[in-house]
């Protein structure tokens, strides 16, 4: 790995990147497993969907961290970026219809899923929404909202 970054960026971007992917599993075992949902068609497209984000942004944040300065596989986060909304929209009315015929225990994890999906999209490709970071809250609060990372990484290359 390069040594072009401080140790606490390495640290940040490990963060992020273990993050991510703790959430792939933990998030799908508190709604199936700890609360019980039930794995219906309508909520696992929900979950699907927001999985896969996730995975991406963790692999991006892994990329990330061993070229800091120009992470290799822009091109296909690129067509991810058009992609991913396609799916979502695609997957939207799905739910709906699920909502509105089925039952609600059948439907909710899938909504709420493909609403962590739409926000990480943002969060990722257009602009970011997590400021967890004392820094982060500061520049949050001189500047406004800062585009994404990912989106940035994007247009540079």
């Amino acid at each position: 790995m390069p040594r072009t970054t401080s140790s606490p960026v390495r640290r940040r971007l490990w963060s992020l990147a273990t993050g991510e992917l703790a959430s792939v599993v933990v998030l799908p075992w508190v709604a199936y497993g700890l609360i019980g949902l039930p794995l219906s068609p309508a909520n696992l497209l929900g979950t699907v969907l927001a999985l896969v984000i996730l995975l991406q942004g963790s692999a991006y944040w892994l990329l990330k961290l061993h070229r800091p300065a120009n992470p290799a596989g822009m091109g296909v986060y690129a067509v991810l970026r058009r992609l991913n909304p396609v799916l979502l929209g695609l997957a939207l009315p799905v739910l709906v219809v699920a909502l509105v015929t089925g039952p609600f225990d059948e439907v909710v994890a899938g909504l709420a899923f493909w609403v962590l999906a739409v926000l990480e999209q943002v969060n990722y490709f257009h602009t970011q929404l997590m400021y967890d970071t004392a820094a982060d809250r500061r520049r949050l609060r001189v500047s406004g909202l800062q585009p994404a990372h990912l989106g940035r990484d994007i247009a540079r290359r």
